[in-house]
């Protein structure tokens, strides 16, 4: 009978821990830091690496890059990182989960090694794709499966009980096919929120929003567009970044220690930028534009240099 008392008193203080994570990590105009993929994506943009050696090496010096850029952190919230990247030390020594932990970045680790189901499913959408099954959809569509695929999600969680204050929602915005005429930004924006309103429950404490193929640009006036919306929005919306931000990051990089400043001054524009056109007036889109040309120039540099 004690024993289950304990317990139970454990629990709760999980939960507590939980949700208050959960809330912490949805803070608007903060985001989320993905680099699950990053080892495969260093490979695919760095085309010197040539063993598994040389690409856990650029793998260690790319994540150090990011997790020790002056101020980028500021504008983080959560990391998603696999569990050997936290048992590694920067050139410093300070190991990147001390690093993380002092910034006030929660660190989510993915235990899941296993992804023969992911890639096998990767490949197999790829190739129904080349074989002509694309989206071509008009954004009513996509709204409506959108709010089927929530309401069976959110009602699996319910029946098994899962503490829903302590989840987050991941999730791409409501919009057409990719062969579907396109519509502005308010429309999306609109069509996103009422999805939500009508599938997602108030407990969860925040959306995170990855670009799904977006540009930066657009993504940022759908979400100032979201805020202006004069409806009921009972949760924060943040934003999750992976593999669209590491590509321009080692563009710039080209893993060249030389090139490390420049890296982790791009990185810390990128997130600054958006970052506040996150936090709702759109501001942050000059930046991001600016951002662009600024990787532009320093690519178009290292190209005639080399």
């Amino acid at each position: 009978m004690v024993a289950c008392v304990v317990a139970a008193e454990h629990m709760c203080y999980l939960a507590e821990e939980l949700a208050r994570n959960a809330a912490y990590i949805g803070t608007p105009g903060k985001g989320i830091l993905d680099v699950v993929a990053s080892t495969d994506t260093i490979k695919k943009h760095l085309p010197s690496i040539r063993t598994d050696a040389e690409s856990v090496e650029k793998g260690d010096a790319f994540f150090e890059i990011l997790f020790t850029t002056p101020r980028a952190l500021q504008y983080i919230r959560a990391v998603l990182v696999f569990e050997d990247t936290l048992c590694q030390n920067p050139l410093y020594g300070k190991p990147f989960l001390e690093v993380l932990n002092d910034a006030g970045v929660i660190p989510g680790i993915k235990i899941d090694k296993d992804e023969t189901f992911a890639q096998d499913f990767a490949q197999r959408c790829q190739m129904l794709y080349e074989a002509g099954a694309r989206g071509q959809h008009a954004i009513r569509q996509y709204a409506k499966v959108t709010e089927l695929v929530l309401v069976t999600c959110f009602r699996a969680l319910i029946y098994r009980d899962v503490m829903l204050e302590g989840t987050l929602l991941k999730l791409n915005m409501v919009t057409p096919g990719s062969y579907s005429p396109e519509v502005a930004p308010e429309v999306i924006a609109e069509h996103t929120v009422h999805a939500l309103q009508r599938t997602l429950p108030t407990a969860v404490p925040a959306v995170v929003f990855s670009s799904g193929g977006q540009s930066e640009e657009n993504v940022n006036l759908i979400l100032a567009a979201m805020k202006k919306l004069e409806i009921k929005k009972p949760w924060a919306f943040s934003f999750s970044f992976g593999d669209d931000l590491h590509q321009s990051i080692l563009q710039v990089w080209a893993g060249e220690k030389k090139n490390v400043e420049k890296a982790q001054k791009a990185f810390l524009v990128w997130w600054k930028a958006n970052s506040e056109a996150r936090a709702g007036d759109g501001s942050g889109i000059i930046w991001v534009l600016l951002l662009v040309v600024f990787i532009f120039l320093i690519v178009g540099f290292l190209f005639v240099l080399y």
